[in-house]
């Protein structure tokens, strides 16, 4: 099976991206409705410092609660596999903050400075739990 259409289509997404438009549509994700928000989530002053430095608003918060996720709502951050699950299952979207942190700079607090040096930047995945296999044999 060729992944080529999905890659197209992300590629074309992420392409029209860009701050002004916060989490704009994609045909695989539906469409926000007029009360949808954005969740920035993060503790980390540097990357606070990053997303609005490139143009981010929305609701700061530390840690993400899924209960208050509605559909259309765009999630910022760097959570954890089954929360960002929950954030697509609920219809909302999930912008990963991604960067190449090298061993010497792990652990630390970073500056937005130190984080454009790595790389920083919003990537988007649709994330979904799948089937847990009961046994080692069921994979």
């Amino acid at each position: 099976m060729s992944r080529a259409p999905f890659a197209a289509a992300a590629a074309a997404a992420t392409d029209t991206w860009n701050a002004q438009s916060a989490c704009p549509d994609s045909h695989w994700y539906g469409r926000p409705g007029p009360a949808s928000k954005t969740w920035i989530v993060t503790r980390h002053p540097g990357a606070q410092q990053w997303l609005r430095s490139q143009g981010w608003e929305g609701t700061l918060v530390p840690h993400l609660e899924p209960r208050v996720l509605q559909p259309g709502d765009c999630v910022i951050g760097t959570v954890p596999l089954h929360l960002a699950a929950i954030v697509c299952t609920v219809g909302a979207r999930y912008l990963h903050l991604t960067m190449e942190v090298p061993p010497e700079l792990r652990g630390r607090e970073l500056t937005p400075e130190q984080m454009a040096q790595c790389g920083a930047r919003l990537e988007a995945f649709l994330v979904r739990r799948l089937p847990t296999p009961t046994s080692p044999q069921a994979r």
